[in-house]
């Protein structure tokens, strides 16, 4: 499998893009997330800094190094759930993909006056991190927001929430679903951006 970095000598100007436009988008994501959840009571992300847009908290340095290397990534904020109520957790859980869906609005926007292709890619990356997010699976958001209306879900272990993700990804990795996947990024960035082709 050829690396994601090999853009930097291929074609640097997707590589710095790409890079930093998926920054942007996961610290807007883990600071919503933690601004929300400090809005609704819940002070664990915000006594513990995630109130910054600073990558290396909200991300962390592995995080960043698989960034530049696979571009690929991930980010996390701590929320106690038993702080909030059922309403606050899913808001706080949606809170990440709508700022991902706000940032991939505004970039369709501008991009209807400014044809950038750094734009275009950070409008693509907004739908893939918004999409992917609000897939409702253990340890992304879209779980998170059901399983506040739907008690019994809190009960899976985090052993068990563990591997439903990591299956998951292996599937999505590994098996057609990631064409799925990305025609329906491909679809809302058409939807975003009619011109789009």
């Amino acid at each position: 499998m050829e690396l994601f970095i090999r853009f930097l000598f291929e074609n640097p100007s997707f590589y710095f893009s790409w890079v930093g436009s998926i920054i942007v988008s996961i610290c807007l994501h883990e600071f919503s997330h933690a601004f929300m959840a400090h809005e609704f009571g819940d002070n664990t992300a915000s006594s513990q800094g995630h109130l910054t847009l600073n990558p290396i908290k909200q991300m962390g340095l592995i995080s960043l190094g698989c960034l530049l290397l696979f571009g690929i990534c991930w980010g996390a904020v701590p929320v106690t759930q038993d702080k909030v109520s059922r309403p606050g957790a899913a808001v706080i859980s949606a809170a990440g993909p709508l700022a991902n869906l706000s940032l991939a609005t505004l970039c369709a926007a501008l991009l209807r006056f400014f044809p950038w292709a750094p734009l275009l890619i950070a409008m693509q990356a907004n739908c893939l991190l918004f999409l992917f997010n609000i897939l409702p699976v253990p340890e992304l958001d879209g779980w998170g927001i059901i399983e506040s209306f739907v008690p019994v879900m809190r009960n899976l272990s985090e052993e068990a929430r563990s591997k439903c993700f990591r299956w998951f990804i292996f599937l999505l990795w590994f098996t057609p679903a990631s064409k799925l996947f990305l025609w329906l990024n491909n679809e809302m960035v058409r939807l975003l951006l009619p011109q789009f082709h």
